[in-house]
């Protein structure tokens, strides 16, 4: 799936999709760790990433991953 939006990425954004590009298995409590955020904002940048078409989830909650498109 193309970009959607093209927005620019935030700062939280563009880290967030950094990791998840070399971890793509990563939990949302691993990435508020690294980055030390708040679990919610973290939920809030992938909700965000999500809707732009620069994030998809692929699989089951827990035994999925996060694909970076």
């Amino acid at each position: 799936m193309p970009v959607q939006n093209p927005d620019p990425l935030t700062v939280s954004e563009q880290r967030i999709l950094g990791l998840i590009a070399t971890r793509p298995a990563i939990t949302i409590a691993q990435v508020a760790d690294r980055f030390m955020l708040n679990r919610r904002t973290v939920e809030r940048n992938l909700k965000s990433l999500q809707a732009q078409g620069r994030l998809a989830r692929v699989g089951a909650t827990k035994s999925g991953y996060w694909q970076v498109i």
